[in-house]
């Protein structure tokens, strides 16, 4: 349980809202580690909302990876590169083969109309 179990406002930094859920999930910066892959001292600075020191902030494109890996803690997401796997309540799963969503891509046309197709 968080220390504030008070949800933060949505106008709080990103870094308070980071600790607070890991916090409400009863997750240590070690546990969120194993399941993110992420270091403890990365998830250290994210909740304190910088790197090593106040005068680096963290990247946007740095936080976009880190609520990507949580959002995967959060709802259960695994991935290898041939599959992605999503757990659901009572154990059930949805699988998707990650070869049927690039073949799509591959027949697409292109942007101005044309295709590769004969």
């Amino acid at each position: 349980m968080p220390k504030d179990p008070t949800p933060p406002s949505p106008y709080d930094p990103e870094n308070v809202k980071a600790r607070w859920w890991r916090e409400a999930r009863g997750l240590t910066r070690n546990d969120l580690a194993q399941l993110t892959g992420f270091s403890e001292s990365s998830i250290r600075n994210f909740e304190a909302g910088y790197q090593n020191t106040p005068d680096r902030p963290i990247t946007d494109e740095a936080w976009q990876r880190y609520r990507q890996a949580c959002a995967s803690v959060a709802v259960g997401v695994s991935f290898s590169w041939l599959a992605a796997r999503l757990t659901l309540p009572h154990g059930a799963e949805v699988v998707l083969d990650t070869r049927d969503l690039v073949e799509p891509f591959r027949d697409a046309p292109e942007a101005d109309g044309s295709s590769d197709r004969p």
